[in-house]
């Protein structure tokens, strides 16, 4: 059952001189435009009740970086088959839920799941967060 909501955004000039933060997972610099795809504006959305969606954690991983300990947690997003193409790269943000924590969580899309009878858009995703501050 879908009962939050999302805005899947795309950075459409990512390429052009913007540098990669692997510590953050997030672009920055010139080349930063970003596109909302599905989300709260109705854009990509055909009929009520909006841009709806369902997200699962699956895992944590621990991963040693220079600048300290980071733990990524990877997601299941499930969006309506009536969603808009989402490309890998593109970032889901939660911005209404039941679960209160993941309220404007920002989910990097790392793999679009495809499926002959599949009813719904099926999205692997995950979000980095710094070790330190899980203690």
């Amino acid at each position: 059952m879908m009962v939050d909501l999302c805005a899947v955004t795309r950075n459409v000039d990512h390429e052009r001189d913007a540098t990669f933060n692997e510590s953050t997972g997030n672009f920055s610099g010139p080349g930063t435009d970003l596109v909302t795809i599905y989300g709260p504006d109705g854009v990509g959305i055909e009929d009520p009740p909006g841009p709806i969606c369902s997200v699962k954690q699956q895992s944590d991983q621990e991963q040693a970086i220079a600048g300290g300990p980071l733990v990524v947690k990877t997601f299941k997003v499930s969006l309506p088959w009536r969603a808009p193409e989402i490309l890998i790269g593109d970032v889901v943000t939660i911005t209404t839920s039941q679960d209160s924590l993941l309220l404007g969580q920002l989910l990097h899309v790392h793999d679009v799941h495809w499926a002959t009878f599949s009813v719904t858009r099926k999205l692997t995703c995950t979000r980095r967060v710094d070790a330190r501050d899980l203690d």
